[in-house]
């Protein structure tokens, strides 16, 4: 995540991957959208994550969420990466 332009990472050339700032439709996904201000909406997003089995928030701040979820079978670890952006 580049913090000057708030921005995340692109995805690698593998499937397993997702990004609502992807540029091409194999790894672009929407947006989720939240009604209500901002910060409510980052409060449930983060009791969400939380309540998860096998996740362990890395990283928060105002605007940048990184959290860390382990398959249950194998163990692998997934990483997601939340930005807030207010854009309308």
């Amino acid at each position: 995540m580049s913090e000057t332009s708030r921005t995340l990472p692109p995805c690698p050339n593998r499937p397993n991957c997702v990004s609502s700032q992807a540029t091409d439709q194999g790894h672009f996904i929407e947006p989720l959208r939240f009604p209500g201000s901002p910060a409510d909406a980052w409060a449930v997003l983060k009791f969400a994550l939380q309540s998860l089995p096998r996740t362990r928030v890395v990283e928060d701040s105002d605007w940048y969420l990184h959290a860390e979820i382990k398959s249950r079978m194998f163990g692998f670890v997934d990483d997601v990466e939340f930005l807030m952006d207010v854009r309308k």
